[in-house]
């Protein structure tokens, strides 16, 4: 059994990439529930507990199902995203209960990332067979070096790779995102930076998937990426948005809804020459210059 962990910085294409998997016969892909999002708030030992006793409210009382509005009767904001979240996976209430539940009954809780990857494993594998199914995968953060302790004979790595001024025009123009250009530049760089120093280390299966490749050439580099997780080539990867995801089964107000309910295309590709201006432009290139360049594209 294979785990393909998916990374993206937000508004890079990840989401994209990973329902473009989900499609794969053989592959099921979950979406943004994070580890992160579980860890206890100021050591609290039993924040497991707790979400469950929470969760199980709420189902008892059926005063709340699963749908695209964080549920407020769960007090911790990160746990509210989490549950929130499960929906994208097709999980029902009832369904994350049990699985809580048989993880705190194993024993574990979510004091640590083992314990909180324990957790999302299970998640994942309940979607891997109800679709019947030999993979599994998930998106993540930075947390490469953790993940490859953990899974260390079956996990592989993508990170999507967009140009960075695309990124910065995307969140311009999307979501609540508010940060200053210097900031996503400098955020860019690094993270693509930690994940080439990663994918250099041995016995790691790690690549770089190019967003302006794919959306230019998706055949070609997803019969490339195929190759590199030993999946054997399906034409439902290019047909991902007429095919029944879980992602597409309940409205969830995702960001990036709009671009996966329809074919890979490149309308995106460039968008920074007419969304930013001069000065944002010479202000993401004064401090990611240099790593544009690197990682094959041109300045201004």
């Amino acid at each position: 059994m294979k785990q393909i962990f998916v990374r993206g910085i937000s508004r890079s294409g990840g989401t994209l990439l990973a329902t473009v998997l989900d499609a794969h016969p053989q592959v099921a892909m979950c979406y943004e529930i994070y580890q992160h999002l579980l860890a206890p708030q100021s050591d609290n030992k039993n924040q497991a507990l707790e979400f469950l006793a929470e969760l199980d409210g709420i189902n008892k009382h059926r005063k709340f199902s699963l749908t695209r509005s964080a549920p407020t009767q769960i007090k911790d904001r990160n746990l509210r995203t989490f549950a929130a979240r499960t929906i994208r996976s097709g999980l029902e209430t009832d369904v994350l209960i049990e699985i809580l539940k048989n993880h705190i009954d194993a024993g574990n809780d979510f004091s640590t990332f083992a314990d909180r990857m324990r957790f999302i494993e299970q998640i994942a594998l309940e979607k891997m067979q109800r679709e019947q199914k030999d993979h599994w995968g998930v998106k993540i953060t930075s947390v490469y070096t953790e993940l490859s302790d953990l899974y260390p004979d079956s996990a592989y790595f993508l990170y999507m790779l967009r140009d960075g001024r695309d990124v910065a025009a995307s969140r311009k123009n999307v979501g609540n995102f508010n940060q200053q250009i210097t900031s996503i530049a400098k955020n860019w760089f690094t993270q693509a930076q930690n994940f080439q120093q990663f994918s250099e280390g041995n016995n790691v299966r790690a690549r770089f998937v190019h967003y302006e490749r794919l959306t230019k050439s998706p055949e070609t580099e997803l019969k490339e990426l195929m190759d590199f997780l030993e999946l054997p080539w399906d034409d439902r990867l290019l047909s991902y948005h007429t095919q029944d995801l879980s992602i597409y089964r309940k409205e969830t107000g995702h960001l990036s809804a709009s671009q996966v309910n329809q074919p890979i295309n490149t309308q995106s590709v460039g968008r920074w020459q007419n969304d930013l201006s001069a000065a944002e432009i010479d202000e993401f290139e004064t401090v990611a210059g240099s790593a544009l360049v690197d990682f094959g594209y041109k300045r201004s």
